[in-house]
């Protein structure tokens, strides 16, 4: 039975990147070709992660409590789909808000959901995860390269009609995976309360709270940027996929890569690679250049994911495994608010090469307080350990 659940985990994850790849790398092109600004963009982008950094928790703790993962997916699921029409059909701003602010919450429920479900099942191999998590990438690939030479003959609006009904085939599939093992007992604020105030934890939630501020921020506004410079929607989607693609062999040697180099390290490599693939943004002559440029998710998204994913698995009690993934992407999402914020006022202001510019000098940052940060916690956590604490 559980060879037949860690299938259906690998057709969940194609299926809900299959649908992303029709939907994500398109729709901040859409905002701004029904005469959106930056700021409006922005503000949409705020509003659905702030929604879905509660809604990762709980379903996190949802899932410890009661198992039902099915049911949880089902309702994510159908939100999806009811938001998605619902955007459809609104073309101003403060309509398309509580529309992507529903979307949002819902995908973020399912990704954060699906990631602790496929940990939690792998169990002692949680290290092979990008071997389950690849299957999504394969699904970005296809349906994002596809997607920018269809919108470019149909336009736009037929990514609304693309994305729910992939999701309606995401919704048949989840009901293959059995309901997981309940946590029961008492409360467990006591042990989550315990592990948030860990040194490790912290300095890894503000660091990669500042790098994911550069992703999303980057990320929300590079379609725009693209169109901007002259490219065309094919461009768009080229650009995703040529992203996508270079996660592939990250992801099949992800187990091995954790085991030698550890999550540490591996985050660490992620920050350094946001930080030249900004700067590159940043300077690019022609829209053209982001082909290149995107083969660097490669040393940042796909080592990003695969090191916190681990790292934050570590850092859980067994209790938790899904409460803390569901935790760490509600720190994700409050910072996919602020990166929405600053980088679409930013757009506004100083244009896309200042706004690269100053997200590469944050990934930095981001760097230089994880590298410094976690040597520190290692050189106390050494010490604690030693007979007689700090006095040996």
């Amino acid at each position: 039975m559980l060879y037949q659940d860690l299938w259906t985990i690998r057709t969940l994850y194609f299926i809900v990147w299959a649908a992303i790849g029709l939907f994500y790398p398109f729709i901040s092109v859409y905002y701004r070709s029904i005469g959106l600004s930056g700021t409006q963009i922005g503000l949409i982008g705020t509003l659905g992660p702030l929604l879905g950094a509660g809604s990762a928790m709980l379903s996190g703790l949802l899932s410890d409590r009661f198992g039902k993962v099915r049911w949880l997916f089902s309702v994510a699921s159908v939100g999806v789909i009811v938001a998605t029409l619902g955007l459809a059909n609104a073309r101003t701003f403060l309509r398309i808000l509580p529309a992507a602010g529903l979307l949002s919450l819902s995908i973020i429920s399912i990704l954060s959901l699906l990631d602790s479900t496929t940990i939690r099942l792998l169990g002692e191999r949680s290290g092979h995860y990008g071997l389950y998590r690849l299957w999504g990438t394969v699904g970005f690939v296809v349906t994002s390269a596809i997607g920018g030479f269809v919108f470019e003959r149909t336009g736009l609006r037929a990514m609304f009609v693309a994305y729910p009904c992939v999701m309606v085939l995401f919704l048949v599939a989840c009901w293959r995976l059995r309901d997981q093992p309940a946590r029961r007992g008492g409360s467990r604020i006591p042990e989550l309360q315990h592990m948030v105030r860990q040194p490790a934890w912290l300095i890894l939630a503000a660091s990669s709270f500042l790098v994911w501020l550069v992703a999303m921020g980057g990320m929300g506004f590079l379609g725009v940027t693209i169109r901007d410079m002259g490219g065309s929607e094919r461009l768009v989607g080229l650009a995703a996929t040529s992203a996508a693609l270079t996660e592939i062999p990250l992801m099949l040697a992800s187990a091995s890569l954790l085991k030698r180099f550890g999550a540490v390290r591996v985050i660490a490599v992620s920050f350094l690679g946001y930080s030249l693939r900004m700067l590159l943004y940043g300077v690019m002559p022609a829209p053209s250049w982001v082909l290149g440029i995107n083969l660097l998710q490669a040393a940042s998204y796909s080592p990003f994911l695969m090191g916190t994913v681990a790292y934050v698995n570590e850092l859980a009690s067994d209790e938790l495994k899904a409460t803390s993934q569901g935790l760490f992407a509600a720190v994700m999402n409050l910072a996919s608010v602020a990166g929405a914020l600053v980088s679409g006022w930013l757009f506004d202001h100083i244009g896309p090469p200042g706004l690269y510019r100053i997200l590469a000098g944050t990934s930095t940052v981001a760097f230089l307080l994880f590298a410094t940060g976690t040597s520190l916690a290692k050189v106390a956590n050494l010490r604690k350990a030693k007979p007689g604490g700090l006095r040996a």
